[in-house]
């Protein structure tokens, strides 16, 4: 039998996901920036760019959603530069809140 919670991570969309993590964001008095559409600029460039005690980049998925193969390169190269990264999904939500607490 499929749960409640699984029923709601599976529908939520990217930008009502996104708008969980923001608002988490906010709470922690984290500053961040959102990257609206990255296909007009530079392929691939991650959806989250947030600032307190250490910078942390996330790439927001609906539970479904694919990462690119230039977002994998984004991610490896700032995770190369010493840059911690996250791709998050609904169901990561306790992370999340760990991660940015």
């Amino acid at each position: 039998m499929t749960s409640a919670r699984a029923i709601l991570e599976r529908s939520l969309t990217e930008a009502q996901w996104q708008e969980t993590i923001t608002d988490y964001l906010d709470l922690c008095r984290w500053r961040w920036y959102h990257v609206h559409d990255s296909r007009r600029d530079k392929a691939g460039f991650l959806d989250l760019w947030c600032v307190r005690e250490r910078l942390v980049v996330i790439e927001v998925k609906k539970q479904d959603g694919i990462v690119s193969r230039e977002q994998w390169e984004w991610l490896f190269a700032l995770e190369r530069a010493g840059v911690e990264c996250h791709v998050y999904r609904p169901s990561d939500w306790p992370e999340v809140e760990r991660v940015l607490r």
